[in-house]
């Protein structure tokens, strides 16, 4: 339905809450998971600039977070892959499915899940090691 969907882009000037933001981008992960419930499917398009920063945690095996990169990066910083993990994704409710789609750079593991998909004609899951990069944070 039309009015559960929320736009954000940069030409909503005249509401500075429809903006892409960090700010409203994260408030905007909320809203989308919010009363989510088994059976829901929930979907998430992202089409702006992505990036990568040096892993500040040690949880990426390649040293690297991959970003987004808000609207107003250059005041509130990019939104890291661990962000977009802890707000968007941890703790969605069993049977709730989740679509992401993100159309920008360095976008593979953006969603920092425990496994990625490669399509080359042959459906390949490719385990990361995400939980190894957590333990060793953990034991330290």
């Amino acid at each position: 339905k039309i009015d559960e969907m929320l736009t954000l882009t940069d030409d909503q000037t005249s509401d500075p809450s429809k903006l892409p933001t960090r700010a409203n981008l994260l408030a905007g992960f909320r809203w989308l998971r919010q009363g989510a419930k088994s059976g829901d499917s929930l979907i998430m398009h992202y089409s702006g600039h992505g990036g990568s920063v040096k892993d500040e945690d040690g949880d990426e095996e390649d040293g690297s977070d991959e970003t987004m990169i808000p609207l107003d990066y250059a005041q509130a910083g990019h939104i890291v892959d661990d962000d977009v993990h802890d707000v968007l994704v941890r703790g969605l409710p069993k049977g709730v499915r989740l679509t992401a789609i993100m159309d920008c750079c360095h976008s593979g593991s953006i969603l920092d899940l425990p496994h990625s998909y490669n399509i080359n004609g042959d459906l390949e899951i490719v385990e990361n090691n995400r939980n190894m990069g957590i333990s060793k944070i953990i034991s330290t």
